[in-house]
This record gives C-alpha cells, structure tokens and sequence, in this order.
C-alpha cells in the first residue's frame, strides 16, 4: 500500500520547474535599463522583499523613491508546495537583478481521487487427481497458480495553489542623477487635467538627488529650464545635459499652481 501511495504523490507532483524563470517577461526598457553605467553593481546574493497586496503600492513607491527602478517580473500560479522563494532569488541572479520583490497569494485547493488498478495476490489452490492405470489405482495432489481478483485503489488528493509573482530591479547610484527624477512623457489624463502636450511628467523623486533637495515632488509637470520649453522626456534628458552641474530655474506646474524652482543639478 505504501508503494501505491508512492505512486500516486509522484504522479501528483510531476517534474519540478523553476516558475520564475518559465514565466518571466522583461520590460521593453530592460536592457537599456541593464547596461545603464549609472547603476551600482548588484551583489551576488540580491536583496529579497516580500510584498502583500495591501501594502505593495507603498512599498514599491519607496523603492523607487530610494533609486530602484524594476526592469522585469514574473507572474503564474501553480502548486504552493512546489515553489520556494529560492526559486526567486536563483532567476534573480541569473538576470542580474540587485532586488527581487516577491508576492504571493492562496489560489485554490485543487481536490480529487486517482484511481488505480492493480492485479491481486496470486491464488494457489490444491488439486486432486484420481485414476486406474494398468490396475493399479492413485490418487495424488498437485497445486495450481492462478491471477487473483484485480484490485482497485482511491487515492485522494488535495493540493494547495497560490498565485506568484515576483519583480526584479535593479539598483542606480544616486549621485548618477543629474536631476533627480523618475521622468515620463505626460499621460493621457495628466494632458487632459492641464490641457497640454507638452512638459515632462515626474512620477517619483529619488531621495537625496538635486531635484528631492529644491522640493520637487511627486507628480510635477517641468515645463521649462532656464527659460528654455521642454517638449518632451527625450528632449529635456538633452537639455540636463547640457546644464550639467550648472545652477538652473526650472518651471513646474504642481496641479494649477505654477512654481519657479532653482537648483544646481549634478
């Protein structure tokens, strides 16, 4: 019974993969992002961070506040006895990645029985045989083996599954900012809530960066830099260029307000 019951856990578990690495999918900056000489190398164990679903916008926020910027994820959901955080952290290495954030949340429970046939024990039964031979009567025994009756087994089943997901990031050196944030052309609902195209979206400001230090934050618009229109983000990376490690006035609309900041960027 217990090699039966052998079987079927067998059959159960199948052969074990690295969900991480079947399911992982880069973003289309990722290898821009990889090759950035800005960021600092990652370690050879990287940093791991377990995230809910609760608190996940906060803490991804924080992150990227402190200079990490997610370049790829992972995302499936499948038996919760066969995926470890070490999986995680073994795709997070082979990438190259300085952090790797892990979620993971109950699924299901996937519940039934398999059924197997197997032969019976072998029957051995006596058998008699009488007769006249010559004049001289016998009666002698002799066994015969026969297949028994075949048996059938149940073997119920129950198995925890839980969706997984894991973002990997890499890790950038603050003094490598020259202004100091996470920058973005300008989404549909920002032009449609400032009635423009044009202007340079700041998601998140980088702790410690020029940009934290003159008090930009999160979600300004910057519309000029020393009086000079930015356009757009590829367009005002060349102008930070160009004012490299100079003092300069950018223009920010916070909401409807309109500020005039100074800084000297790096």
């Amino acid at each position: 019974m217990k090699a039966i019951l052998g079987l079927a856990l067998f059959m159960l578990a199948g052969c074990a993969s690295n969900g991480y690495t079947k399911f992982y999918t880069a973003k289309p900056n990722s290898a821009e992002l990889l090759a950035s000489p800005n960021n600092e190398k990652a370690p050879a164990q990287p940093k791991v961070l377990t995230v809910s679903q609760q608190n996940a916008k906060s803490t991804f926020e924080d992150l990227r506040r402190h200079g990490y910027i997610m370049f790829a994820e992972s995302s499936f959901y499948g038996p919760a006895s066969k995926t470890t955080n070490d999986q995680a952290i073994e795709q997070a290495q082979k990438v190259g990645a300085a952090l790797v954030t892990i979620g993971i949340s109950y699924h299901d429970t996937l519940s039934g029985t398999n059924s197997f046939t197997l032969p019976g024990a072998p029957v051995t039964s006596t058998v008699t045989t009488n007769g006249n031979v010559g004049g001289y009567y016998y009666n002698a025994n002799s066994t015969v083996t026969t297949p028994g009756a075949p048996q059938q087994y149940n073997i119920p089943y129950s198995v925890d599954r839980n969706d997984f997901w894991a973002g990997y990031w890499v890790h950038q050196n603050i003094s490598s900012y020259k202004f100091g944030g996470q920058l973005a052309d300008l989404p549909a609902d920002v032009r449609s809530s400032l009635h423009r195209n044009t202007g340079v979206w700041v998601p998140v400001v980088v702790v410690g960066t020029p940009a934290f230090l003159a008090n930009v934050m999160d979600g300004d618009v910057v519309t000029k830099i020393n009086d000079q229109d930015v356009t757009d983000q590829a367009s005002f990376r060349k102008q930070l260029e160009q004012f490299s490690g100079q003092p300069v006035t950018i223009a920010v609309l916070r909401g409807n307000e309109q500020l005039s900041i100074k800084m000297t960027l790096h």
